[in-house]
C-alpha cells in the first residue's frame, strides 16, 4: 500500500499535558440547543429544567462541559441571537433560579457550564437600542451605542439612500435600516431586528465586559462567542468592492462583495483580547482556565490571529469548521490530512486545536455524510490532540429533521421563500432530541416547535444506550470519550499517515504507556492493512479497544492483516 503522507510527528508530551487548570485539553464540550433538548412543561419548547432532567445522561457521556445556546430574553427573530436583555433568562426557558439549579446539578457531576455570548449586536427591542434611537445622551452615551450613519442622499421619491453598498449576511439586501424616529440608518450585519453595537465606543466595550463578569459570577466557566469576525466595522471605508464570486441572479447575495470594511478588521482582534483579559483576571475558586471559543468562518490565516500571542492572548481557540466546510464524502485522504495537519501543527506555536463536526447552523454529520461515517468521524476527532465539540444528538448519529416551508420557524429560511427555504433554513438541524421510541420521542407532551427526525423511532437515546446494542453509535461514542482521558491520548505525541486507498492512521505514543493506533478506512472499497509497513516494532497481535459498528467483531487483530470494510475503523492498542 503506497504511503502518501507522513504528516505530523511534532508533539512533545509536555506540550499538550492536561491538568485541572487546563481542564478543556482532554475534554469534550457538548452543545445543548436548549430549545430542542427537553420540554418539561408541555409547550413544545425545551427548557432549563429539561437540561437538568438529563443531567445523568450528560454525565454518562463523559463530557467536560456543556455549552448552552442563547437563553436570554429575546423576540426570537433569530431564536435567541437577537438578545433583548443580556442579564436575564428568557421565561420560555425558565428563571435565574432554574439556571442556578442547572449550574449546581452540572457541578455535582463534574460538568462545567458555558454560555453563548453575542457581542456583535442586540435586538432592536433592547433598552440600549431604544435609548440610542431616541438619542438619549445620558452618562452612558446610549446615542452612540450603535453604528448610526446619515443617508448618502435622497432618491427622486425623497427616500433616504443607504450610506454605502454593504450587504446583510442573511441575504436580505442592504445592511442598513432607516430609523424614521432618529432620521439615520443603523447597521445590521444580520437581520433588521439585530442592530450592530458600536465598538468604537469604549462605553460599549465596558458594558459588554461587564456582561461577561456577571455570568462568570453566576458560575459559568467560559463562553462561546458568536460571529466575532464582524464585531468591528470601518465606517470610513466606504463601499466594498465586488468579489470574484458574484451571483448575477441575486444582487442581495452576501458573497457578491469583498468584505474589506466589515470582516476581520484589525480592531476586532484587540476587542477579543480585551474579552480574554476579563476572563483571565476573574477570580474563581478553585482556580481554573476560562474557556473562550470564538465563531468565525474566516480563512485559516485570519483564524490564527484570533489566538493572539503569549503576552496578549485572545481566543482559547477559534472554531475549526473545516471538517464542515472543506471536506465531504468525496474528499480523499490528502484533503482530510491537510486540515488535520494545519491545526495540530499549531501546538508548536502554543496554540490549542479543536475539532468540530456539527452545530445548530449546519446540517448534521449523519445527513451531510451517511450513517456509516458516524463512527469513523468520531474516531478521527477523538484520536487527535485538541478539544472536541459535539452538537447534541450527533453523538448517536441523529439525522436532520425534515421541515416543510409551512412548518418552518427560522426567519433566514422563511424570508428566502418556498424556493429558497431548503437552502437557507437552519430548521432541519434544530429538530428536537429524541429520547425514546414513544410519543414525540419523549421530547414533549405537547406539539414540538419543530418536527423530529423521521428516524426517531429507532435512532433515539434509549435504543442507542441499550447494553444489548454495544456497537451502537452512542456506546461507541462513550467509549471514545473515556479513551481520550487515557494518558497516551491526553499527553502523547501524534503521528498521522495516509494512503491513497483510503487509509488514515493516527498513532499516539507516550513512553511508559500503551501505544494507541486508530485505523480508518474512509474509502469506498474494503482494504486490508499491513501496519508493519507503517510502524516498526509492532506486536504481531493488537488488542481492539473499540471498533465501528461495521468493523469485524473481534477482540484482537493481526498487525500484518487488518481488514477494514468501507467507512469503518478501530482503535487498537
Amino acid at each position: 500500500m503506497a504511503l502518501l503522507a507522513l504528516l505530523i510527528s511534532c508533539l512533545l508530551a509536555g506540550a499538550i499535558k492536561a491538568d485541572n487548570f487546563y481542564w478543556y485539553k482532554n475534554s469534550v464540550v457538548y452543545q445543548v440547543y436548549v430549545r430542542s433538548f427537553q420540554d418539561t412543561d408541555g409547550d413544545g419548547i425545551g427548557d432549563l429544567k429539561g437540561v437538568i432532567k438529563h443531567a445523568d445522561y450528560l454525565q454518562s457521556l463523559g463530557i467536560g462541559a456543556i455549552w448552552l445556546s442563547p437563553i436570554y430574553p429575546s423576540p426570537n427573530y433569530d431564536f435567541g441571537y437577537d438578545i433583548a436583555d443580556m442579564d436575564n433568562i428568557n421565561p420560555e426557558y425558565g428563571t435565574l433560579d432554574d439556571f442556578n439549579a442547572l449550574v449546581k446539578a452540572m457541578k455535582e457531576r463534574g460538568i462545567r457550564v458555558l454560555m453563548d455570548f453575542v457581542p456583535n449586536h442586540t435586538s432592536t427591542k433592547h433598552k440600549w437600542f431604544l435609548a440610542s434611537e431616541a438619542r438619549n445622551d445620558t452618562d452612558e452615551k446610549y446615542s452612540d451605542f450603535y453604528v448610526w450613519q446619515d443617508p448618502k442622499g435622497y432618491d427622486s421619491n425623497n427616500k433616504p439612500i443607504p450610506p454605502n453598498n454593504w450587504l446583510s449576511n442573511m441575504g436580505t439586501g442592504t445592511a442598513w435600516e432607516w430609523s424614521e424616529k432618529r432620521k439615520q440608518f443603523y447597521l445590521h450585519s444580520f437581520l433588521v431586528e439585530q442592530a450592530d453595537l458600536n465598538y468604537a465606543n469604549p462605553v460599549v466595550r465596558k458594558k459588554m465586559n461587564d456582561v461577561l463578569k456577571l455570568w462568570l459570577s453566576r458560575g459559568v466557566s467560559g463562553f462561546r462567542m458568536d460571529a466575532v469576525s464582524v464585531i468591528y466595522d470601518n465606517v470610513e471605508c466606504g463601499d466594498e468592492p465586488l468579489s470574484d464570486h458574484q451571483n448575477p441572479n441575486n444582487p442581495n447575495d452576501y458573497n457578491n462583495l469583498n468584505h474589506i470594511c466589515t470582516l476581520d478588521q484589525p480592531q476586532t482582534y484587540e476587542i477579543i483580547k480585551e474579552f480574554r483579559k476579563t476572563l483571565d483576571t476573574f477570580e474563581t475558586k478553585p482556580k481554573e482556565a476560562k474557556l473562550m471559543m470564538t465563531e468565525s468562518y474566516s480563512d485559516f490565516d485570519k483564524l490564527r490571529k484570533f489566538y493572539g500571542d503569549h503576552d496578549s492572548p485572545g481566543s482559547t481557540f477559534p472554531f475549526n469548521f473545516f471538517f464542515i466546510t472543506d471536506v465531504n464524502q468525496g474528499s480523499n485522504t490528502s484533503e482530510w490530512a491537510a486540515i488535520i495537519n494545519q491545526w495540530v501543527d499549531l501546538i508548536k506555536e502554543d496554540k490549542w486545536p479543536n475539532w468540530v463536526l456539527g452545530n445548530h447552523d449546519q446540517h448534521r454529520p449523519a445527513s451531510r455524510f451517511t450513517d456509516e461515517w458516524v463512527d469513523v468521524l468520531h474516531m478521527m476527532v477523538m484520536s487527535l490532540p485538541g478539544t472536541v465539540l459535539t452538537y447534541n444528538g450527533d453523538e448517536f448519529g441523529l439525522e436532520d429533521a425534515y421541515v416543510r416551508y409551512d412548518e418552518g420557524r427560522d426567519f433566514q429560511g422563511l424570508r428566502a421563500g418556498p424556493s429558497g427555504f431548503e437552502t437557507m433554513s437552519r430548521d432541519f438541524q434544530r429538530g428536537p432530541m429524541p429520547w425514546k421510541a414513544t410519543h414525540n420521542g419523549g421530547f414533549s407532551t405537547g406539539k414540538p416547535w419543530l418536527p423530529l427526525a423521521p428516524s426517531f423511532w429507532t435512532r433515539n437515546v434509549e435504543n442507542e444506550s441499550s447494553e444489548k446494542n454495544k456497537r451502537s453509535h452512542l456506546n461507541i461514542y462513550k467509549t471514545l470519550v473515556q479513551l481520550r482521558k487515557q494518558q497516551t491520548m491526553s499527553e502523547g505525541s501524534c503521528q498521522v499517515q495516509t494512503s491513497d486507498e483510503g487509509l488514515i492512521l493516527i498513532t499516539r505514543v507516550l513512553e511508559g504507556n500503551p501505544t494507541l493506533l486508530t485505523v480508518l478506512n474512509i474509502g469506498d472499497f474494503e482494504i486490508t492493512v499491513d501496519l508493519t509497513k507503517y510502524r516498526e516494532s509492532l506486536e504481531s497481535k493488537l488488542r481492539v479497544v473499540v471498533g465501528s459498528f461495521n468493523f469485524p467483531a473481534t477482540n484482537s487483530v493481526r498487525a500484518s492483516s487488518i481488514y477494514l470494510p468501507p467507512k469503518s475503523g478501530a482503535v487498537l492498542q
